[in-house]
């Protein structure tokens, strides 16, 4: 294995961390090239709040449209994911990773 190949795993897992970043902030309805905003995705690459080992993130929203509006259905709930890394990888970090959001 060439020496490029370890770097070029770290730009695809950046580039990963930063598109869930961006995916985020567009579901959570926000612009994410508004000023605030922009170098949000970056802050957090920088910041290894993810490390260099894998990323995940699970968002739960109430879908507003379906319990107030419409059918009215109560705890319409939206549950959506995205693992990068290890996380997609490794099944036992996985299986921890999501335990671990069971019980929070």
């Amino acid at each position: 294995m060439s020496s490029i190949a370890p770097r070029m795993v770290d730009l695809v897992s950046e580039r990963a961390a930063r598109d869930a970043v961006v995916d985020l902030l567009r579901f959570i309805g926000e612009d994410p090239n508004r000023d605030g905003l922009a170098d949000t995705p970056d802050r957090v690459i920088r910041g290894e709040i993810f490390g260099r080992t894998g990323a995940g993130v699970i968002v739960r929203a109430h879908h507003l449209c379906m319990g107030c509006r419409g059918v009215r259905q109560p705890g319409a709930d939206m549950i959506t994911s995205s693992m990068a890394g290890s996380l997609r990888t490794d099944a036992t970090t996985r299986s921890e990773f999501l335990r671990l959001c069971k019980a929070n």
